[in-house]
Formats: structure tokens, C-alpha cells, sequence
């Protein structure tokens, strides 16, 4: 048996693994969407002129945003290496999750179980950690790659929390201030939640004295203290962009409406089963399928509060329980934040957005944990029927939750066959506005909420897009996610079909014409088929006020890039080993328009002197 659910638990974490990183694979939306638009605004033209600073990294849309500077460099890092293709962003953020649940687990597995049976049922909580943590319960935080990266704070935060407790018997209150300022720049407000619900689970630890953690709990508040004045002294200098949003109604007003009662039981019924996957399993009985998820949620909640009492009380409370303490106090706080922040402004339906499913649902990983400390216990209930009782139980409730994701996961994975139109349809939008930005297309699609912007905007970003060669309009993003703006765009399309040629009246009409010239190195000659070496020196002329590019034609091979160049530099030397009679084209790196040409001649090969 103990092997039997070893082998379990570690399918669990592979298939919980590989199925959200495919589901993510399938069903990331790569166009640009929704708050991405901002940051192409305001945020990737610093990067792309060169003029980006490292406190670009913490700008603020307004006063109700976050900083987010991991998030801006996973930006920084797909607009670079893959034409802002927010698949990857994704992805990334599935990866991250991934590490979270490793993060937790670690926790979990670090006291060594002798006994195999309960080696076994270990293996099979961290199987449960990872399944829920990963859950496909809400499609939206797989589809919203912006979203998907909301597992950067809970990895921080977790892998804060593993510090705290390894420092707390020790005298290195230094060592947890400059993780608390870290922390802090890196997760902004949401910082304060993780420092708070760390200083509360560990306070019923008897690893160490009052003084030691009186000493990490100063340390944590002076790290806050130097991140929100760095934060503010940021936000004061850059300033910020968009209005607060303003309530409707008081939130005292809200909780003596009439569906107050119902709107509190939201957060426990999606974190188990989303309302939309609840529609689909029970359309004429959803509210009272809701009521019954959230009566289970809420007697999972009160079997872990009595036993983080109980614990408390037997002077059990191991780091593994005080990880499960931090998790559940980190879910309370994030909901908290979204019932104060958007149930004033809105409504308590609301609460239903599925992409706050991620923060609901940590309870759920939290309650995995706490069945590993009952689990795994050194000192189980004195009577061994109690015992088998709970174990029963506890794997009987383990089997329920795993069938619910499964469900889930079967539910959601029909997504991908409704998603792939859409976004095709979504390119195409993006073309028409392209072609005619004044003019955005009647019938646009919801992501592309650049449609409702100025006119003045709306140019300037679709142009971005264009003239860099950005997301739909990159010809390796589109081979990449088979998407294409146009017919004109697919390879294959339209074989034979003839095109005009488009001048680019910047370069025609330049005083001063760019220059490419191609030096034959010592021993390069026309005679021998190998590539010879040449050196090619090349000047814009500031013809290419994005940067320029070097490609290469030559026979038999694909088209090649040699050398790129910098907005700011204009002239270039390098040296290649060509074939023969090569042609080379200097071009602007944003128009691909054409600045110079040069072929390769080589001098002939001396004669060989015949030998006497």
C-alpha cells in the first residue's frame, strides 16, 4: 500500500505539471489584450528608444495599480527574444505556479518520514498541492496571461515564509529586513498581506524565543517601512496615469443588501467549482449546487481551524501546519482586498470574475497541506480504529477533491476549439485597424479595447506594432501560433500572386545615401567554393532611426541576418566568411525598407605554378 500511494502521489504532481503547462500552451491568448495595451503605450516605447531606466521597472497606471517590475521584465523578456508573443508570458507564469507548488511541497517533505506507509500518504498531499494549486478550475487564468503571472507574489511570498521560519532560531534579523525590502519592491501592496499572515503563523512556533521573534517581526516592518517609501518616492517622481476607481456604494451598504449572504459564500463555492462550470453541470439548480460547494468549503475550513487549535494546544504546531496557517491567512486577506475594493464599485456577482479564483482557491492548497500534517503525524489517536477512522476520511475527502478536478480539467479542455477563431478573427481586426486606424473596424473584438481609444493613441499604438514588427504583425510569431493578419500574410497562400513594390520616400528623397562596403580579406579569392572571409563596414546615415539590420542572400542557403545595430549606432564593421557573388542588404530594422545592396565579387585565384 505505502508503495502503491507513493507512485500516486508522484503521478499527481506529473500530470498536474504537464496538464497545465499544455493547457496553457493551448489556450494563452498571444495577441496583445485588455491592460496590455497600456504597457504597450506607456511602458515598451522607453524600451524600444533605448530611453528606459531601472525605475521605469515600478511605474503605476494610478493610485489604485501595482507596481509590478517581475512582471514587466518577463515583458521585457518575450517583446525581446519573441516579438511580444504573450503565449510565452503564459507559459512563464505556468512555470512559476509550477515552482510554488515545489516551493510548498519542500516544506512539506522537509522532516524525513520514517514510517513508509506515511511516506506514502505524503507523496499523496503533495500530488493534492499540486493539482489544486494548478487547477484548471478557472480557464481565464490560463487565458489571461497577465493573470497566470499572479503566481509571482504567492512564489515570493511562500518562499519568504520558508526563510522566516529557518530564520527564527537563529540571530540574522538583517538577513530577513533585506528579503521583507525585496519582497516588498517586488509585490508592492500585496507585501504587507504576506508580511502580516507570516508574523501570525509563526507566532504559535516553539522553534525559539519571544526576543528572536519580536527581532524578525522589527525586521520585517523596517523592510516594509524602506519599500513603500522607495515606492512612493517612485510613484511621486514618475507619476501615475489613470483615475481610482470610485465606489458606487459604501461597503456597509453592501453587506445589508440582499443578496449580502450569498455574495459571501461566492469566494468558498468558486474556490471548489466555478459558477460557470456549476452552470454547465447543474443549469436549472446552479444557486443551490453553489450553496452546496460552499458548505463543503466551509467545513473543510472549520476541520483546519480546530486543528491548528488542537495542534496549538498539544504543542504540535510544526512548520508544516504553520505553512498551511500562512497560506490560509494569505486567501482570507487577498479575498478581503477584492470584496473591499470591487464589490463598492460594482456588485457581489462580481466576485464570480474568474480570475480571481487564483486568490480563492489557495484555501484549497492550504487544506491539502494541513491533511498532510494529520496525516503524517508522529503521534496519531490513541485508539488505532480512530485512527484508520481518519485516515479514511481524510483520503475519502482527498479522492472527492481530485474527482472535482478532474472534472474541471475535462470541462475546460474544450476551450482551445472555441478559442483558436476567435483569435484568428482577432487578427484580422488588428490588420483592418492597421490598414485604416482613424477607422476602427465596427465589430471589434473585446480584447482589443485599443478600438474605444483616441484616435491619436490608436494610431500611435497600431503603428508601434506595425513599423517594429511586433505580435501579429512579426512573421516568426505568426508561423509560430498560426495566426496571420491577412491571406496575403500565410506561406503558401495565393501561389504566383504578384505584388506591387511599396517606396519608403524617406530613403529615396535622403541628401546623403547610406553606404555598404565589402573588403576581400587576405587569401579570400573567387576560385574556391568554401566561403571566404570578407569584412563589410556599413553607415546608416541616420537613415534608420530604430536600428538597422545586415542580411545575406546567397545561393542554395536561406536568407541570413548577420549584424544588427542600436537606434543610436549608426555605422557598423564585421567580418563573415561568404560564398561567391553573395548578395548583401543593409535594411531599416522597422520598415524592412531597403538602404543598400552590395554583391560579393571576389579577385580571381592566382594561376598555380606548374611544378618542374
Amino acid at each position: 500500500m505505502a508503495a502503491v500511494l507513493r507512485a500516486f502521489g508522484i503521478l499527481l504532481v506529473i500530470v498536474a505539471s504537464a496538464n497545465a503547462l499544455l493547457y496553457s500552451d493551448a489556450v494563452a491568448t498571444p495577441l496583445v489584450q485588455s491592460d496590455a495595451w497600456y504597457f504597450l503605450e506607456k511602458f515598451l516605447p522607453r524600451y524600444l528608444d533605448g530611453s528606459l531606466t531601472f525605475f521605469d521597472l515600478f511605474m503605476q497606471r494610478g493610485a489604485g495599480d501595482h507596481a509590478q517590475p517581475l512582471q514587466k521584465l518577463v515583458l521585457l523578456f518575450h517583446t525581446k527574444y519573441f516579438d511580444l508573443d504573450f503565449r510565452i508570458e503564459g507559459l512563464i507564469g505556468i512555470a512559476i505556479g509550477i515552482a510554488w507548488c515545489w516551493a510548498i511541497s519542500r516544506e512539506m517533505t522537509r522532516k524525513p518520514q520514517a514510517d513508509p506507509l506515511r511516506n506514502g500518504f505524503s507523496w499523496v498531499c503533495i500530488g493534492l498541492v499540486f493539482a489544486l494549486g494548478l487547477s484548471l478550475n478557472s480557464s481565464n487564468i490560463f487565458t489571461w496571461p497577465l493573470a497566470t503571472l499572479g503566481y509571482i507574489p504567492l512564489l515570493l511570498g511562500t518562499l519568504y515564509f520558508s526563510l522566516v521560519m529557518g530564520e527564527l532560531g537563529k540571530t540574522r534579523p538583517l538577513l530577513v529586513l533585506v528579503a521583507t525590502l525585496l519582497l516588498g519592491l517586488c509585490t508592492d501592496e500585496i507585501a504587507l498581506v504576506l508580511v502580516i499572515a507570516a508574523a501570525l503563523a509563526c507566532v504559535p512556533l516553539l522553534t525559539c524565543s519571544l526576543g528572536n521573534k519580536l527581532r524578525m517581526l522589527a525586521a520585517g516592518v523596517g523592510g516594509l517601512i524602506l519599500a513603500r517609501v522607495f515606492l512612493w518616492w517612485v510613484a511621486q517622481h514618475a507619476g501615475t496615469g489613470s483615475a481610482v476607481l470610485l465606489p458606487s456604494r459604501g461597503l456597509v451598504e453592501s453587506l445589508f443588501t440582499a443578496d449580502a449572504f450569498s455574495g459571501l459564500l461566492i469566494p468558498f463555492s468558486d474556490s471548489l467549482v466555478h459558477l460557470q462550470l456549476l452552470a454547465s453541470r447543474f443549469p436549472s439548480t446552479t444557486g443551490k449546487a453553489a450553496m452546496v460547494c460552499a458548505a463543503v468549503v466551509l467545513a473543510l475550513q472549520v476541520f483546519f481551524w480546530v486543528t491548528v487549535f488542537g495542534a496549538w494546544r498539544a504543542r504540535a504546531y510544526d512548520r508544516t501546519l504553520a505553512m498551511a496557517t500562512f497560506l490560509m491567512l494569505v486567501a482570507y486577506a487577498l479575498t478581503a482586498g477584492i470584496i473591499l475594493s470591487r464589490v463598492p464599485a460594482f456588485d457581489w456577482n462580481y466576485l464570480h470574475q474568474p480570475r480571481y479564483v487564483m486568490s480563492y482557491q489557495i484555501n484549497l492548497v492550504a487544506i491539502a497541506v494541513m491533511f498532510h500534517h494529520r496525516l503524517t503525524r508522529a503521534t496519531p489517536p490513541a485508539s488505532t480504529r480512530t485512527g484508520r477512522f481518519e485516515r479514511g476520511a481524510i483520503m475519502l475527502m482527498i479522492a472527492g477533491l481530485l474527482t472535482v478536478q478532474w472534472h474541471a480539467s475535462v470541462y475546460n479542455w474544450n476551450l482551445p476549439h472555441y478559442l483558436i477563431p476567435y483569435w484568428q478573427n482577432t487578427a484580422l481586426a488588428m490588420q483592418r485597424l492597421a490598414t485604416d486606424p482613424r477607422n476602427p473596424p465596427k465589430a471589434c473584438p473585446d480584447i482589443m479595447t485599443v478600438c474605444g481609444y483616441p484616435e491619436e493613441q490608436r494610431v500611435k499604438l497600431i503603428s508601434l506594432l506595425v513599423d517594429k514588427q511586433l505580435n501579429i504583425f512579426s512573421n516568426r510569431f505568426q508561423i509560430r501560433n498560426r495566426l496571420y493578419p491577412s491571406l496575403a500574410t500565410v506561406p503558401g497562400f495565393w501561389p504566383g500572386t504578384v505584388q506591387e513594390q511599396r517606396f519608403d520616400q524617406r530613403i529615396m528623397q535622403a541628401t546623403a545615401e547610406a553606404t555598404l562596403v565589402v573588403t576581400p580579406m587576405a587569401g579570400g579569392c573567387a576560385g574556391s567554393t568554401a566561403a571566404q572571409p570578407v569584412r563589410i563596414q556599413f553607415d546608416t546615415r541616420d537613415l534608420a532611426p530604430f536600428g538597422a539590420q545586415l542580411w545575406v542572400d546567397s545561393v542554395g542557403a536561406q536568407r541570413t541576418m548577420l549584424a544588427s545595430t542600436t537606434p543610436q549606432q549608426t555605422t557598423l564593421a564585421v567580418e563573415h566568411a561568404l560564398p561567391d557573388h553573395s548578395v548583401l542588404s543593409l535594411v531599416r530594422s522597422d520598415s524592412q525598407g531597403v538602404l543598400s545592396q552590395q554583391q560579393i565579387d571576389l579577385p580571381p585565384c592566382p594561376a598555380a605554378v606548374p611544378a618542374h
